[in-house]
């Protein structure tokens, strides 16, 4: 889609893409870098799977809505 309207485009899936797609993209700005990852990436908070939050951000309402994502209860 960013092709068509005319921005420059990749899709990356190895970690060894990433800096010269980089480079890339600031040349052709504006450009849209479509990065594979994976969702077993190990979380900052192991306690509860929760990756980092910004400060002030609501946990509880965070934490409630990844559990209702992964299908766990609530």
């Amino acid at each position: 889609m960013a092709r068509a309207f005319g921005m420059h485009a990749e899709r990356l899936e190895t970690e060894d893409q990433f800096m010269p797609a980089i480079a890339r993209a600031l040349t052709r700005r504006p450009a849209l870098l479509d990065i594979v990852v994976t969702p077993e990436a190990v979380s900052s908070d192991a306690e509860t799977g929760l990756a980092w939050v910004p400060d002030l951000q609501p946990l509880a309402a965070w934490d409630k809505a990844e559990r209702r994502w992964r299908g766990g209860s609530v």
